[in-house]
């Protein structure tokens, strides 16, 4: 039985997808599969995926119509054979290492879930910061470090025994899926572990879901995932965590997104869905512990001042857009 299987949704990223699978192919670990899932690409991205498919036996192509990037991940899945799953983005790439780190880490342990540190990188290939978890023990990872890690599905590798249990199924026709998604795995109470070893590495690239300079409407889906995060846990003991997590990338990150491109109707929304669902966020213990001008500029976002932060800009330098 293979070990590991490594899902990839590919579409359009023909400048990317070979860093990517010289990454795989490349593992010092050998013991793993990889399923390519070609979305539609109307780019040069399949003609580059078969040239690596001829040259490597464990490369498996799918293609399909376009349908986007969690049809083609849920589509994978279907097909996977490995004991772990790992769900790895196309203009991203991993450490030679990734796969005989997680072996090693995995010897004698029994996890759901394995996270990782990583880095983000500039699409010119400067490090731009490297993300660390908050964990006390230095391997296992409780329920509120979980869900306080990163929503991510990629910075993860996952028992396919318990995604099978739990019939796991990424959110379709949207973006911010896993936002949405993977906090609500803690609800099945799976056992989770972090190397604490930056193992991937996250290109900002032209393909990156909110990295843009053109405004795109599926940024509109922050709304809907944000629902759904909502209704998941509402009567749930992880609503206190929840709302930071709302917090911090709804009406915060996602307020910023959206003033970028001076939405204020977008923010305005966000606003009354924190009215609604959380009009006390500002005393939330979490929240409470943020940096004072994240938490200023939150609160000019929830009020609509749209003037006073234009204004504050210019004069005290006030936003300082995420990297």
């Amino acid at each position: 039985m293979i070990k590991y299987s490594v899902i990839i949704p590919v579409y359009n990223v023909e400048n990317y997808i070979s860093k990517c699978l010289d990454s795989l192919v490349n593992q010092t670990y050998k013991d793993l599969e990889i399923i390519i899932v070609n979305d539609g690409s109307t780019d040069k991205s399949l003609d580059i995926v078969l040239n690596y498919q001829k040259k490597y036996s464990n490369i498996k192509l799918f293609n399909i119509d376009n349908h986007g990037q969690s049809y083609a991940r849920n589509y994978g899945l279907k097909y996977a054979r490995g004991i772990y799953i790992s769900f790895i983005d196309s203009d991203d790439y991993v450490d030679t290492n990734l796969f005989l780190e997680i072996d090693n880490f995995l010897k004698n342990k029994n996890y759901d879930i394995v996270m990782f540190s990583y880095k983000a990188i500039s699409k010119e290939g400067k490090v731009l910061f490297q993300k660390d978890f908050d964990v006390d023990d230095n391997y296992n990872v409780s329920s509120i470090e979980y869900l306080f890690s990163d929503p991510s599905v990629w910075n993860k590798i996952y028992k396919k025994e318990f995604l099978d249990k739990i019939s796991f199924h990424l959110p379709e026709g949207m973006i911010y899926e896993d936002y949405c998604y993977i906090p609500t795995l803690i609800k099945y109470s799976p056992k989770i572990g972090y190397i604490k070893k930056s193992l991937y590495y996250y290109v900002y690239s032209d393909a990156s879901t909110t990295r843009n300079i053109e405004y795109k409407e599926k940024y509109e889906d922050l709304i809907k995932a944000s629902n759904i995060l909502y209704n998941e846990f509402k009567d749930s003991t992880y609503l206190n965590e929840i709302a930071f997590i709302i917090y911090y990338h709804f009406l915060y990150l996602g307020s910023l997104n959206f003033y970028k491109f001076k939405k204020y109707d977008k923010i305005d929304k966000i606003s009354d869905f924190m009215m609604e669902k959380f009009p006390n966020w500002r005393k939330n213990k979490y929240v409470l512990k943020r940096d004072k001008k994240e938490k200023l500029l939150a609160y000019l976002f929830y009020k609509k001042r749209y003037k006073l932060i234009k204004f504050m800009q210019t004069i005290k330098g006030l936003i300082v857009y995420e990297k």
